[in-house]
């Protein structure tokens, strides 16, 4: 199970391959093992359209 939160100020986002750097409205995932991860808004909106279509 993956949990996220979306982001409200710019932030530097400690991940397993270094830090990255994430901006407001961005979404950080947390995967299984505890590891983060930021996912650019835009990559967020086209996934949850994509997971709606597939419904």
């Amino acid at each position: 199970m993956l949990r996220h939160f979306t982001l409200e100020r710019p932030a530097l986002i400690h991940t397993l391959i270094g830090e990255q750097r994430a901006d407001p409205g961005d979404r950080i995932m947390q995967g299984v093992a505890g590891g983060l991860w930021p996912v650019p808004r835009e990559n967020a909106i086209r996934f949850k359209r994509k997971s709606k279509e597939q419904r």
